[in-house]
């Protein structure tokens, strides 16, 4: 695991993931939602993010504890967008979120468009294109 950091000079590590999310601007989570998982993203740390910061969600189903979280997050303006491939109707038709579709065993072409349609979408946020960028 410690070879990883000799990869670039311009990777930082993490002390903890209370730390990677008070750093980060985009946290996006791929690990299945499993009892150590379930709370990873979680109110605390949401709140520990920078205003105006994105979550990308490719974890499988959000908990409903993490959809209540990023709702709140959300409608506060803190959170600028919420981008995930399993949505829920409790997410889908919010206007700061990114709903996609699961692309496993997806077309090359289908993940080039989600590609594009990610930062398009991010870019009608209330925060502008940085979401892209960074």
């Amino acid at each position: 695991m410690q070879r990883a950091w000799q990869l670039s000079s311009g990777v930082e590590q993490a002390l903890s993931l209370d730390d990677l999310f008070a750093r980060c601007d985009v946290v996006t989570v791929h690990v299945p939602l499993t009892d150590v998982t379930r709370s990873l993203v979680n109110d605390a740390r949401l709140k520990l993010m920078r205003k105006g910061g994105v979550i990308l969600n490719f974890a499988r189903r959000a908990d409903r504890r993490l959809r209540r979280a990023v709702l709140a997050s959300l409608d506060a303006g803190h959170l600028a967008s919420y981008v995930c491939d399993f949505p829920t109707r409790a997410v889908k038709n919010h206007p700061k979120v990114v709903a996609l579709p699961h692309l496993g065993a997806s077309t090359g072409e289908a993940e080039e468009n989600c590609a594009i349609m990610v930062p398009t979408r991010c870019a009608t946020t209330s925060r502008t294109a940085t979401c892209a960028t960074r």
